[in-house]
């Protein structure tokens, strides 16, 4: 039974059926009942033929798509990162390779329902759209990110049941939000290798490999072939390739003799990283692990169309992003991407979403996006693009029934020019992109780019633009990197004409970077209260792409207690921030939609970096504005006029300070006499002064506005509208006293019970507004003790805002609400804030804010996940042919233990005061070799959303152990291995091992 985890023996012959059921052979699977949780397919007489598999709503209406997606910023997350809210999932399928907790590259637990949990933290930073990245499908049990699916059919039970997926989106839609999956169109998971090369990569060669089924062990549900696709490795001669492109947008000829008659490409493999032809990825197993599709057959496609429809109608998605989408073949792509629309119409979604990951230039992604487009059918200009109507045939690659993607998910070429402004150093560009500049980029991407809605067919740009995702490195981890991260989201967020993208996190600065290798650097931390990532959290690996990696904080991660603790704190700099971003769109429609972005000026000069070959980097002022975008966009109300954008990437203060009457003057898009003001923090005053220009060019009066001094922190921006546009910020929580998820000692628990708080905002609240805003919860393990505010001991009044902030823009307290929580019990106790007013009761925090702060004994690892070793002599009882364990972990809702070191766990239960042991558990358990007993308990809450709490206990053993034993292997000398040399290490009674 090596490698699964097995219950108690009271539950042995549960656990023998389900191991029966949940391992047994399966190919192409008809339909079965044990699957219906997770089964997309409700049609029982479909058998095997995908083209019959339907699915139904179950009574349930479908949420329209929205009909501007520019009004929807996008919060992109990892869903086994995020909240665990069942953690009987965590390791479904009872292997040893699902979940750790004191891993970071396994599973963390994240699921639909813990999402769902915490959806009040991401509404309240102003974000409309969720991102799951990764697919929902069934994977291998160790597959975390969730990208290589085996069954397109099959959701992962890992992340909840389709009632789960059900539940969490009718709500996502009650509130006004919307959600995008994701999508592998072309690649599956690691199934099949090639004669020759089952331990190797295999070579691209066009004459293709015989292919043979791996049958990796464990494979969930026996799946370990694919159920709906199968490999051929005999030739068909009239095969016909795909049309082929290179990245400069011109059709490849591709000799070739005809093909395997397959369902899967078996022309070898292709390293993830490194310079490829294009299609030649698209024929290639991707990185030797992720199997290709031969998507560009009809007969695949057909299926693959079906699966895609499946998910639309099952789940009521509003959009799905294609992973690695110029890896899919151009025209299959449109073929598919056509389908799917058809679909969501089908179910009155008649603005269905679809952007995909480009990676390459520019002129390789215009193919893809909307009916494509070539360098010889761009429009002639700015302008003449903005005219293009869908009837201007010339103008594109593909018929009006042939769209490919809607946008561009995660737009790579902005990027790669937000590295270099930046300050990151080495060889970021790619062949045939666009422009360094901002918004010279905005203008070749509006000629390159088919930005015509299909559906409307009006001008509809939705590229999708971020700083950060989970494939790249997170900005905090480097010197000054959370500056440097904020300032590129007000780039993407307010420059860049189109949709933000954010990455779970980095409203909360996340820094650790936990890749295992140096040219694939990522940050994938979980969210809840975790050790792992701190005790991995010191990084040493460097970076083969960039050039003296600039790296800070990650290499000390390892020592930041802050790494440990839960990090959904909505007091949050990084956050505040980011709410303001989503605010400013819904205020400003120039931010949100407006098209005409022009740079008025800069202030710059070009540095040469050492590892960037020749390629400048350019330093200083940029100075522009967004306005609607005249003869096609006409926006009305207060608020309507362009918005004034200043940035630096100075690492350094700069007064910038000019003359109005002389040559280098700071130019604005007002008039003379125009006084501005700052929408963010200090919220500053500027009076426009006489320039020589004339407003309206025709040499008299009045002027256009000159911007005569203005002072820029380092890696900073202004947003400048006249005053009589301004608005002010929201009522924000900007801290909490004694801090989110603050960790209390308790010395005497019968009589510790009151915790002092203060609730810190931005403007002056409402007292009572506040005290009855709140509402407190208890993870307290079956305390009778209920939290109050104790009466009498609400205060109210202003504060200096000292130490409530350290960015640049964003606010800082001004009042406070304080006051004394009594009869508060051991454990997690949860404070919630729902939108409270100001002090006029004119506004609100417009969010449902969620505290934490734990409150325990040193002992109690609820409270302490440090405190992971029972230190109490004999605290592992032995009567009665039973052992018995009083818990100490006030604030857990859920526990399982292991009695041989993690191999097997129990099943989870309620939390207990006493857990006892049935003697034969452990003392019959044969692979139990080491001396005494030994007991792991793992516990689970609500509000913690983690199962990293864990307690080792031993009997009849005198030092503390988290191991049964340390080996060492490996050669020790030429003459063969351990020859003469011990293996074995001495556990000393400092706690460590040695060897001699």
């Amino acid at each position: 039974m090596m490698g699964f985890r097995m219950p108690t023996t009271a539950g042995a012959l549960l656990w023998l059926t389900t191991f029966v059921t949940l391992w047994s052979t399966a190919q192409a699977h008809e339909y079965r009942e044990d699957f219906v949780p997770w089964n997309l397919n409700t049609n029982k007489d479909a058998g095997t033929n995908v083209l019959q598999y339907s699915t139904t709503r179950r009574g349930r209406a479908y949420t329209p798509s929205p009909q501007n997606w520019r009004e929807l910023p996008f919060y992109t997350l990892l869903l086994d990162k995020f909240a665990d809210g069942d953690p009987s999932n965590n390791d479904f399928f009872n292997t040893t390779f699902e979940h750790d907790q004191n891993e970071i590259n396994m599973r963390f637990g994240g699921d639909v329902r813990g999402l769902r949990s915490r959806l009040d933290y991401i509404e309240g930073m102003g974000i409309k759209a969720i991102y799951i990245a990764g697919t929902l499908f069934l994977n291998m049990p160790w597959q975390a990110d969730s990208y290589s699916a085996l069954d397109f059919s099959l959701l992962d039970p890992h992340w909840g049941t389709i009632d789960d997926w059900v539940d969490f989106i009718d709500d996502i839609h009650s509130r006004g939000m919307y959600i995008m999956a994701d999508f592998t169109v072309g690649t599956m998971a690691d199934l099949i290798g090639f004669k020759g090369h089952l331990n190797s990569s295999t070579p691209f060669n066009l004459a293709e490999y015989d292919a043979v089924w791996k049958k990796p062990p464990y494979a969930p549900w026996g799946i370990d072939e694919y159920p709906d696709f199968k490999f051929v490795n005999e030739r068909n001669q009239s095969c016909q390739l795909p049309t082929f492109w290179t990245d400069e947008g011109m059709i490849v000829d591709v000799p070739y003799d005809g093909c395997y008659a397959s369902e899967f490409d078996q022309f070898g493999d292709m390293e993830a990283f490194g310079v490829h032809p294009d299609w030649q990825r698209q024929l290639s197993k991707f990185a030797s692990v992720q199997d290709r599709l031969r998507e560009w057959q009809s007969d695949v496609m057909a299926k693959i169309k079906v699966f895609s429809c499946l998910v639309i109608e099952a789940l009521d998605i509003d959009g799905i992003r294609i992973d690695k989408a110029t890896q899919v073949s151009l025209d299959a792509l449109a073929d598919w991407t056509t389908s799917t629309h058809a679909c969501a119409n089908s179910v009155g979604k008649h603005n269905f979403f679809i952007p995909g990951e480009v990676t390459g230039g520019d002129r390789f992604g215009s193919l893809y996006i909307g009916r494509g487009r070539t360098v010889t059918q761009r429009p002639p200009g700015f302008i003449a693009a903005s005219q293009v109507t869908q009837g201007q045939n010339q103008f594109f690659l593909r018929d009006r029934q042939h769209i490919g993607l809607d946008a561009v998910a995660f737009h790579y070429s902005i990027y790669r020019s937000l590295c270099r402004f930046l300050g990151m150093d080495g060889n970021l560009q790619v062949a045939y992109d666009i422009d360094v500049n901002f918004v010279t980029a905005w203008n070749q991407m509006f000629v390159n780019n088919d930005f015509l809605n299909k559906e409307t067919g009006i001008l509809d740009p939705r590229h999708m633009y971020g700083v950060t995702n989970f494939d790249v490195f997170r900005w905090p981890a480097l010197r000054n990197g959370t500056e440097r991260n904020m300032l590129g989201l007000f780039i993407s967020a307010l420059v860049m004409p189109g949709i933000p993208l954010y990455y779970y996190g980095e409203e909360q600065g996340l820094y650790v970077l936990d890749n295992g290798a140096s040219n694939y650097i990522f940050g994938r931390q979980s969210m809840p209260s975790s050790t792992a990532w701190k005790r991995h959290g010191c990084y040493i690996l460097g970076s083969q792409q960039y050039f003296n990696f600039p790296l800070d904080k990650a290499l000390t991660g390892c020592h930041d207690e802050r790494n440990e603790l839960d990090h959904f704190d909505p007091t949050s700099p990084p956050r505040r921030l980011i709410s303001r971003f989503n605010h400013l769109r819904t205020v400003y429609p120039a931010l949100q939609d407006g098209f005409n972005l022009v740079q008025w000026g800069n202030k710059t000069n070009f540095i040469a970096l050492p590892g960037s070959n020749g390629t400048l980097t350019e330093l200083g002022l940029w100075y522009v504005s967004r306005a609607a975008l005249p003869s096609v966009q006409n926006f009305t109300g207060q608020h309507a006029d362009q918005v004034y954008l200043l940035y630096t990437n100075e690492n350094k203060t700069v007064n910038y300070s000019f003359d109005c009457k002389s040559d280098g003057w700071i130019t604005s898009p007002y008039v003379s006499g125009t006084t501005l003001r700052n929408l963010f923090a200090p919220f500053e005053t500027y009076d426009l002064q006489d320039s020589q220009s004339s407003f309206f060019n025709d040499s008299q009066p009045p002027y256009r506005g000159c911007l005569p001094s203005v002072t820029m922190e380092p890696l900073t921006f202004k947003a400048l509208v006249p005053q009589e546009m301004w608005v002010p910020p929201r009522p924000m929580l900007t801290r909490f006293l004694p801090g989110h998820d603050s960790r209390i000692v308790t010395h005497d628990s019968s009589n510790d019970t009151t915790v002092r708080i203060s609730l810190e905002f931005n403007v002056e609240m409402s007292c009572d507004g506040v005290t009855s805003a709140i509402s407190l919860t208890t993870s307290s393990s079956g305390s009778d003790l209920t939290p109050r505010i104790q009466d009498g001991s609400v205060t109210c009044g202003t504060v200096d805002g000292q130490g409530s902030t350290y960015l640049v823009g964003d606010v800082t307290s001004s009042w406070h609400w304080s006051a004394v929580l009594a009869d508060v019990p051991d454990g997690i106790i949860e404070i919630k804030l729902t939108r409270p007013s100001n002090a006029d009761e004119t506004d609100t925090t417009h969010a449902v804010d969620h505290l934490l702060i734990r409150k325990g004994s040193p002992d109690n690892v609820m409270v302490f996940p440090g405190a992971d070793y029972e230190k109490q002599a004999n605290a592992l009882v032995f009567e009665n042919r039973e052992y018995s364990y009083t818990h100490k972990a006030k604030g857990a809702q859920k526990l399982r233990y292991s009695w041989n070191y993690g191999k097997n766990y129990t099943q989870w239960a309620d939390y207990e005061e006493v857990t006892h042991i049935p003697e034969d558990i452990i003392d019959n358990c044969e692979e139990c070799f080491w001396p005494g007993q030994h007991i792991i308990f793992q516990y689970w809450a609500d509000l913690s959303a983690s199962t990293a709490h864990i307690v080792h206990v031993d009997r009849g053993y005198d030092l503390p152990r988290r191991v049964p034993q340390m080996l060492v292997r490996g050669p020790y000398n030429t003459w063969g291995y351990d020859k003469g040399v011990p293996s074995v290490m001495e556990h000393k009674k400092d706690g460590t091992w040695e060897i001699e």
